[in-house]
C-alpha cells in the first residue's frame, strides 16, 4: 500500500484549486485528528496566515480592496491559500505516512521510513516554550537518540488511513479536473 501513499503526495501537489487543497488539508488533519495523533491548530492558522500575508506583499491580479498602501488582489489571496494549505498538507500527510507502512527497498528506503518517524516522534510530546527554546528542543533530540522505530498498534490500526487518504485525494482531483474551477 506504500505506493498510494506516494500517489496521493504527487496529486495533492497537483490540485490547482485553492478551496479544495484547503479541504484536503483540513481532511488530513481530521485523519491525524481520528488516528489519535496531538494536533494543534494555532501553529496551522499562523501559518496559513504567514503564508497568505507574504503572498499579498506581491499583488497581482484583480484588486479586491486596499488596505492602506497594500492592494489586496484576488490571485494573490487564493495563491497564499493554495501554498499555505499545501504545506499545512504536506506536513500531516507525512504524520499519516509515518506511522502507515512504509516499504522501499535499500538503503534510501531505510532512510525515509526512519526520517518520516523521527519527524513524527519529534513533532509528538512536550511543548517547545520559547524560554527554554534550546534547553526543550536539546532534550526532544536526546530522547530521540534512545528510540527506534518499531512496529506498533497504532501503526497497525492505521493502514486503513492510506486507502482513506488516497481515495480522498483521488476524488478531489478528479473534481479540480472538471471546467467549474472551485
Amino acid at each position: 500500500m506504500s505506493i498510494l501513499n506516494y500517489v496521493s503526495i504527487i496529486l495533492f501537489i497537483f490540485i490547482e484549486s485553492s478551496l479544495l487543497k484547503f479541504l484536503l488539508a483540513l481532511i488530513y488533519i481530521l485523519i491525524c485528528k481520528y488516528s489519535k495523533m496531538r494536533i494543534k491548530i494555532i501553529p496551522n492558522i499562523i501559518l496559513l496566515f504567514s503564508v497568505i500575508i507574504i503572498n499579498l506583499l506581491y499583488p497581482f491580479g484583480r484588486v479586491l480592496f486596499y488596505l492602506g498602501p497594500l492592494r489586496i488582489t484576488l490571485e494573490s489571496l487564493l495563491s497564499g491559500i493554495q501554498k499555505g494549505s499545501l504545506l499545512i498538507g504536506l506536513m500531516y500527510l507525512s504524520k499519516n505516512i509515518s506511522i502507515s507502512s512504509i516499504k522501499i527497498p535499500g538503503e534510501v528506503g531505510l532512510l525515509i521510513k526512519d526520517t518520516f518517524y523521527y519527524f513524527n516522534q519529534f513533532t509528538q510530546g512536550d511543548k517547545v516554550k520559547f524560554k527554554t527554546f534550546i534547553t526543550d528542543i536539546d532534550n526532544k533530540l536526546l530522547a530521540l537518540s534512545n528510540t527506534k522505530p518499531v512496529e506498533s498498534e497504532i501503526i497497525r490500526k492505521n493502514r486503513n488511513n492510506t486507502l482513506i487518504i488516497f481515495s480522498t485525494t483521488l476524488i478531489l482531483f478528479i473534481l479540480d479536473l472538471n471546467p467549474f474551477n472551485f
